[in-house]
Parts: structure tokens; sequence; C-alpha cells
């Protein structure tokens, strides 16, 4: 008799009452295990393994899942300092000093990011407990933060207060319209964490406030149209342009209804950041017309973008026309009823940024067709090799289980 706790992400026993603890027998296999002072007399007696992380509290514990902000008021108003665990993403304001976060926060764990001043970095280690992702800092400075993407206009300038010190977590854009004495009364310094896309006209203006360690920053030629994301573009896309240039913030795909005539005549330039994907015949005019920087990838079938799940099954290669060249950035599975030589004659290329899964002649299969691999190769025999590997539960009859829950709070 007993309960056996096992293949949990999450184990919460900090309100446990004593004769719970007293029932359980073991704890397997577990993420991560928060308990405090109350569960103690009981560890000797219960069979504690394959546990990540145990981490011990003391006084309130609170768990968010999603994003968390801490600014001035929030902490100012915890009257008993509180241990936080959070599943997500936690963002610490510039008004945040290390006095109030010593006084407000016990400890902290964290599945995720979290996104904080310079001047608070040290303090959020040392109550770090579990960090399972990434610190990201800003200028100690800070007056002001936008944690999401920001397009910077005159009717944001007019928002905030004279000489801002301010900081983009995201995407960060100026609008072309700009008013340079606006900008110059209201930023002191500005920085950006992920990427600007900026019109040329105004690198000057940008450099003269710009904080060194800001993120990437993307020029837009004044004459280019910018085009956000990726864009696609089939016959009637393009009749919409007349010697167009277009800069493309990520890829360009060109479907099979355009033809070398429909480049020439209303495209004169392209940039892409993340290139051009198109039919073998079309290498001839794009080669004209992009930037040399560009990487231009070409395909003689037909092209799948995989951005979600894609299931590969045997109907669709027998009644696709031509080879087929997959580019994934989701997740890509093989069905086990694929014929191997089938697979093998109608892919063409793989272009693999997320991950494939299928058997391992699938797999392996598919990784003689790879021409880019940043992702993942998984095999589901693997998998099923391992699970079969795995010894019978030990738990005797009448034993209460509860397992494979991602979040447990007794």
């Amino acid at each position: 008799m007993g309960t056996v706790i096992k293949e949990v992400a999450f184990l919460d026993l900090t309100e446990a009452s004593e004769e719970t603890l007293a029932e359980i027998t073991a704890i397997k296999k577990v993420a991560l295990m928060i308990y405090n002072e109350k569960f103690e007399p009981f560890m000797s007696k219960i069979d504690i393994s394959a546990v990540a992380t145990s981490v011990k509290v003391s006084g309130p514990f609170t768990m968010i899942n999603g994003k968390l902000t801490f600014d001035q008021a929030t902490l100012g108003g915890i009257s008993d300092p509180t241990f936080y665990t959070i599943n997500g993403k936690l963002v610490v304001k510039p008004d945040v000093t290390p006095d109030l976060i010593n006084q407000a926060i016990t400890g902290l764990v964290l599945n995720g990011k979290i996104l904080c001043s310079e001047k608070v970095q040290g303090v959020l280690h040392q109550k770090m407990k579990q960090l399972n992702g990434k610190m990201v800092t800003y200028m100690a400075q800070a007056t002001h933060l936008e944690p999401g993407d920001l397009t910077l206009t005159n009717t944001y300038l007019k928002s905030l207060a004279p000489q801002t010190n301010l900081v983009v977590a995201g995407q960060f854009k100026l609008d072309v319209n700009l008013d340079k004495q606006l900008w110059d009364e209201k930023i002191n310094h500005i920085q950006f964490l992920s990427e600007a896309l900026v019109p040329e006209i105004f690198a000057e203006t940008l450099y003269e406030k710009l904080v060194e360690g800001s993120g990437t920053l993307t020029l837009i030629p004044t004459d280019y149209t910018f085009v956000e994301g990726h864009l696609h573009i089939d016959s009637d896309v393009i009749e919409r342009y007349k010697s167009a240039k277009l800069y493309v913030s990520e890829a360009v795909f060109f479907d099979e209804t355009v033809n070398e005539d429909m480049v020439r005549k209303h495209l004169s330039a392209i940039k892409a950041v993340e290139g051009i994907y198109a039919r073998a015949e079309l290498k001839g005019a794009l080669l004209d017309i992009c930037d040399p920087s560009v990487k231009l990838t070409t395909y003689s079938g037909v092209l799948r973008m995989v951005d979600g799940e894609h299931t590969i099954t045997q109907p669709e290669l027998d009644y696709t026309e031509g080879k087929i060249t997959y580019i994934v950035h989701g997740l890509l599975e093989v069905d086990h009823d694929v014929e191997p030589k089938v697979l093998f004659e109608k892919v063409e290329k793989v272009d693999l940024y997320g991950v494939i899964t299928g058997s391992k002649e699938h797999c392996g299969i598919l990784q003689t067709k790879l021409r880019i691999k940043e992702g993942v190769i998984d095999s589901d025999d693997d998998t099923k090799d391992k699970k079969s590997a795995q010894p019978a539960d030990d738990e005797q009859p009448g034993t209460h289980v509860i397992a494979k829950i991602s979040q447990l709070k007794l």
C-alpha cells in the first residue's frame, strides 16, 4: 500500500498535509520538486530517485505559468517575501532595485527567459535556484522598457519623458516620417536587444543615441519597398509590382505559376534576409536582380513549407507530380507505411531547421537529402527500443500510482 509519484514535470509538496506525505512510498522521474521543512522528516522513508532538481522553500510559494512582470509597485507591495517558480517569461522593469528584490523574493526557479537590467543581474543570480533558459540584460541606466516589438513613431515619442533611456526587447523599427527634433528632445540613449529595421536615411540619427551591445541593425535602402515576414509570390501577386525593388525581412518563395518573363517585367531588385526559393527555370532572371549577398535556392519540382506539423504519406508521394523539396521549420513526420524506395525517389532536397521523425530507414534516406541541417532528425525506432527496454514498474498490488502529469500539487 502507499502512493507512488512518477513521471511528473513539476511536483509541489509545500501544502501537503502530514497524512498525505506519510502515504508516499516513492517519488521517481520528477523534473522539479518543491518542498518545505514539513517534508524533511519523511524523506528518509521515501524511495526518491531520478529527481532532476529539488528545492527547499520557506515562507509563501507561488507558481506562474506564462508571463510575470516585476516593477517597483508590485515588489513594494509584497508584505511576505515569496518564492517564485515561473514557467514562461519574467520581465523586470527598470525601476526595480537590488534592495527591492532582496526584500520581496526568497528564491526563483525559472523555466524560460528572464529580461532584466544589468543593475539587478547579480542579485537575481543569487536568488536563482534553477534557470532552464536564458537571462537577457539591458543597460543599467534604462528608464523605459518595451518588452515586445516597437515601431517608433512621432506619436510614441510624444508619450515619452524628455531624455528617456529607452530599451526595446523585441524587433525595433523607425517610422520613415520621424521628426528629428522630437527624437533629439525625447531620446537620450536607445538599446534594442533583438534586431532593428531602420530606413537608411536615419542611420546617422540612430548611431548618435545607440548603446553598445545592441542587437543586429539592418538598414533599408531608401528606394526599396519593405516587406515584413515571408513573401510568397505567385502569378497574381507579382502583377501588383512595376519594376519594384523589394526588401524582405525573411524569405521569398516563388511558386510554379511564376515564369522568367514575369520576374524580368515586374521586379528590378530583391534583397531577402533569409534567402530566395524558386524553381530552377527562374535562376537566370533572379541572379540578374537579387543582391549578391542573398542566398538563392532552386528546386525542380514542388516546394513544401512545413511551419507547423506535416506527415509524409504514401498517397502524397504517389500523386505529387515531380520531385518534392521540403523546407522544415516545424515537425515533419514520415508515416511508417511509406515505401523507402519511393521516398528516396520522390524527395529532391530537405532544408532542416526543425525536427524530422520516422523509422530508422526513413530517417537515413532523408539524411542523404539534406541540403541544410540546423535541426534534428530523430528515429522513433530509438524511442520504442528505449521504452521496451525499461523494466516493469515494481509497485505492489493496491499501490496508488500518480503518473504522467505535467504539474502536481498535493
